[in-house]
């Protein structure tokens, strides 16, 4: 099942309809208020909206050739991308990007 907007409002219409004694009143509104608070955080967005992204966050870029990679953002000389590897991404070949909570490499032998 996907979920969608109908899917939420209808779930939060049907448990309203019940008395569920195990929770309280803003449980069921909270949690779904959460559901709407990470699926908004988790879309992509077009590159042209980068500048409120913090140089050296790490993010998933979507790029022309439709290759998708984790890289870290650099404001200066205009912006870009540099992955993983260290190779630079050139700015206009990325389409869009998620800025995600994406953990930190790992170092040596972990």
């Amino acid at each position: 099942m996907t979920y969608s907007k109908e899917l939420h409002d209808r779930v939060r219409q049907n448990l309203r309809m019940f008395d569920y004694p195990r929770f309280d009143g803003g449980d069921i509104d909270d949690l779904l208020d959460e559901i709407d608070r990470l699926t908004a955080a988790n879309k992509w967005v077009s590159v042209s909206e980068i500048k409120k992204t913090h140089s050296g966050n790490r993010v998933l870029i979507h790029m022309a050739n439709d290759f998708v990679v984790i890289a870290t953002y650099y404001k200066h000389d205009g912006g870009h991308f540099r992955n993983d590897n260290g190779s630079i991404v050139a700015f206009n070949d990325v389409i869009e990007y998620m800025n995600i909570p994406l953990p930190t490499p790992p170092t040596g032998g972990e």
